[in-house]
């Protein structure tokens, strides 16, 4: 796992993996909670994907929340949010 906090440290960016067993696809997971909530709810995902992917996540700013992903598929894209609480999602 992987955790980015925002420039101002109230919110944080937790990129996962997430593995249900064999029969089952691996999920990469963005997490955006904020820094009072260390527990990862599935409710915060606010982007979710099969399979591993090259994703790039940064920080433009306090409420800017920035996802490249490099070779994801739209059709297997299970949850993509525009915004979550103040912070606005941008893909690229």
């Amino acid at each position: 796992m992987e955790e980015l906090p925002s420039p101002d440290g109230k919110w944080t960016a937790a990129v996962l993996t997430r593995d249900c067993g064999a029969t089952t696809a691996e999920y990469m997971t963005v997490n955006l909670h904020d820094f009072e909530h260390e527990h990862l709810d599935p409710e915060n995902d606010v982007f979710v994907t099969k399979y591993v992917r090259r994703l790039h996540v940064t920080w433009n700013g306090n409420d800017r929340l920035i996802l490249d992903c490099d070779n994801c598929v739209a059709h297997e894209i299970e949850k993509k949010m525009d915004k979550h609480g103040t912070v606005q999602i941008i893909y690229r």
